[in-house]
């Protein structure tokens, strides 16, 4: 009735006093139920999940309800307020100060974020800290992480320290060939690069490797890297210098709240590595024109399905970006734009 003052607006409500003295809670039989809807609720493996629709639980005073219906066994849990039906037995509602103040995160799943965030995002953490604002971020559809090499390859830097040659941010196993061939290839990249006066560094904790210059106008201080050579690789090597369990992920993403699909505006796919900072995103598209569908904010929490969304949505020709803010005109003044590897490699056909 709170809810939904406005219907009432013209009515008195009327109290009716019980015609009896006995409080109903505590008589046994209503003690006994009330037990067991509590074991049932405790049992549930996610109290955040709807009992209707499945999808995850964000929202402030979402009801907790009783479900009693023919054909369905007894369910007790939270729903989503637009998942309410008829017949459900309202018990309660959630108070989460963290969903009240983020009203635009729907069905959002903030377990399996938290959960998955200290582990992860290697990839964009090193761009923030010391990349350029705007840049294309090359993503291989091919990864193989099923090698079992036993050599691998070290870069030695100025400052005496070293650092291991990493795919996904995990200490890369190869062959003895290979690793000599990568070896090789580095050095060439590395002697050219200083030849023409911007050599390849480090940053001072490894997260970041790129261009003297790219990583001085990010603001730390570059340390070169002098040569590449190959080695065994042994398991403190790989406990030591193996950076992160997930490379991009975990990422959220709007999802079209009527079909379901990923939002997307003029082909292009939006990622965020901050989903709290959903609202200043909203701003700055809603200033260039862009209007978006009613949605709820989906996530992906592992690398395994960032590639499958990312392959998915490249097949459909359509384009991946993360934390994309833009000018007025629609350019892209910050963000990162997902490339295909393979097709950088190949160049134009």
């Amino acid at each position: 009735m709170e809810r939904h003052a406005e219907r009432f607006a013209d009515r008195e409500v009327v109290l009716i006093p019980m015609d009896s003295g006995v409080d109903c809670e505590s008589l046994p039989h209503a003690r006994a139920y009330g037990e067991h809807c509590q074991q049932v609720l405790e049992a549930a493996a996610d109290i955040l999940c709807c009992r209707h629709c499945g999808e995850t639980i964000s929202e402030d005073r979402a009801p907790l309800i009783e479900v009693d219906e023919e054909g369905r066994e007894q369910d007790l849990g939270l729903v989503h307020e637009s998942c309410r039906r008829a017949p459900d037995r309202v018990l309660g509602f959630m108070d989460c100060e963290l969903f009240r103040g983020n009203p635009e995160l729907r069905n959002f799943d903030y377990r399996g974020w938290v959960e998955s965030l200290p582990s992860g995002q290697w990839l964009f953490g090193g761009l923030r800290n010391a990349g350029p604002k705007a840049a294309p971020v090359a993503w291989k559809s091919q990864y193989d992480d099923f090698s079992k090499g036993t050599w691998c390859v070290r870069a030695d830097l100025e400052d005496g320290s070293a650092r291991y040659l990493t795919d996904r941010g995990r200490v890369a196993r190869r062959s003895q060939q290979r690793a000599l061939q990568d070896a090789q290839e580095m050095n060439r990249s590395l002697e050219e690069a200083r030849k023409k006066g911007d050599p390849w560094c480090y940053s001072p904790d490894g997260d970041a490797f790129g261009p003297y210059s790219v990583l001085l106008a990010g603001g730390v201080d570059p340390v070169e890297c002098e040569k590449a050579v190959a080695c065994r690789y042994t398991r403190p090597i790989g406990e030591a210098y193996s950076q992160c369990e997930n490379y991009y992920a975990p990422l959220a993403y709007l999802t079209d709240a009527a079909s379901g699909d990923p939002v997307v505006v003029e082909g292009v796919i939006t990622l965020l590595t901050d989903p709290l900072q959903l609202p200043s995103y909203l701003a700055n598209w809603r200033k260039c024109g862009i209007e978006l569908p009613d949605f709820t904010v989906s996530t992906l929490l592992s690398d395994e399905r960032f590639d499958r969304f990312v392959g998915l949505a490249m097949a459909q020709g359509l384009r991946v970006v993360v934390d994309p803010k833009l000018t007025i005109n629609g350019d892209l003044a910050s963000g990162y734009v997902i490339e295909h590897f393979e097709s950088l490699v190949a160049g134009p056909a």
